[in-house]
C-alpha cells in the first residue's frame, strides 16, 4: 500500500478527468482544461459536461457525503468519483525504473482495477519492446489513448506528475488520472442509460402501437392527445414514444 507516502493528487478540469498545470491570471491554477472553459468555442462542451455531471449528482445523492453537494469544487467531484472505483493509494505497486516496465504495471493495474480504461490503453503493450521507448513516451501515449489529441496539451497534462521522485508517487499520480477517467466513463454511461425512461418489457410502446391500429382501423385521424389520455401519459411523451416507434413519419 501507499499511506506512508506522501502523495499529492494532481487538479483536475472540474468537468473531466485532464489535470490542470496552467497557472490562472489571478492566481493559483485554472479550473479548467481548455476543451471545458465556460466561455467561447468550448462553452458547449463545458454546459454539457456539467449538465451531465450535475445531473449524475441528483440521481446518486446516497454517494456523497452532504445531500445538497454540487460540482462547484474540484474537490467534490473527487469524492463522488472515488465512491465509483478504486482508490490508487490503496493498491500495491511494483517499483517502476524503465518505460517497459510502465507498460507492464500500468496493463496489469487497469486490467484489475480500472477496466474501461485497460480497452483504451491495451494497444500500449505493442509498443512494449520499441527502440528509444522512454517513461515520458509512454505517459504522453497514455493520455492520447485516453482521449487528449494535441501535443501540446498533452505535454501540459503529464507535467503534473512527479517523475524526478520514485515511481510509487508519480504512478500514483497517474493512477489518479485513470481512476477518474474511469469514474466519469461510469457516470457517462450511468447518466445516459437513465435518460431513457424505464421502460424494460416495452408496454407502453406496445400500448402506443395498439391504439394507433385501433385508429387506423376506424380510420380516425392519429389523436396524440386521446391517446395520452387513454393511457394516463403526458402528450409530450407520447409524442417522444410515438417518434422512437415510427420516426418522423
Amino acid at each position: 500500500m501507499n499511506e506512508s507516502i506522501n502523495i499529492i493528487r494532481p487538479t483536475y478540469c472540474l468537468c473531466c478527468w485532464r489535470p490542470i498545470t496552467e497557472k490562472a491570471k489571478r492566481g493559483g491554477l485554472e479550473t479548467y482544461c481548455r476543451l471545458h472553459k465556460p466561455s467561447g468555442k468550448s462553452k458547449s462542451e463545458y454546459m454539457r459536461a456539467r449538465r451531465m455531471l450535475d445531473k449524475w449528482v441528483s440521481q446518486y445523492q446516497d454517494a456523497l457525503t452532504k445531500s445538497d453537494m454540487r460540482i462547484k469544487q474540484a474537490a467534490n467531484l473527487d469524492e463522488l468519483t472515488s465512491t465509483l472505483v478504486a482508490d490508487p493509494k490503496q493498491l500495491t505497486l511494483t517499483e517502476i525504473r524503465a518505460a517497459k516496465g510502465l507498460i507492464q504495471e500500468l496493463l496489469k493495474t487497469t486490467r484489475l482495477y480500472y477496466p474501461v480504461s485497460f480497452k483504451r490503453l491495451g494497444s500500449l503493450g505493442e509498443h512494449i519492446n520499441q527502440l528509444n521507448l522512454s517513461i515520458h513516451k509512454v505517459l504522453l501515449a497514455t493520455h492520447f489513448a485516453l482521449g487528449t489529441k494535441n501535443i501540446t496539451q498533452a505535454e501540459s497534462e503529464i507535467s503534473a506528475y512527479d517523475t524526478k521522485k520514485e515511481s510509487k508517487i508519480w504512478f500514483t499520480q497517474l493512477l489518479f488520472t485513470i481512476a477518474r477517467f474511469e469514474a466519469l466513463s461510469i457516470i457517462t454511461e450511468q447518466s445516459l442509460s437513465r435518460s431513457v425512461r424505464k421502460d424494460k418489457n416495452q408496454k407502453l410502446r406496445s400500448d402506443i402501437e395498439k391504439e394507433l391500429k385501433i385508429a387506423k382501423i376506424n380510420n380516425k385521424k392519429l389523436n396524440q392527445t386521446a391517446i395520452a389520455r387513454n393511457l394516463n401519459l403526458s402528450k409530450q411523451r407520447v409524442g417522444q414514444l410515438v417518434k422512437e416507434l415510427y420516426g418522423n413519419k
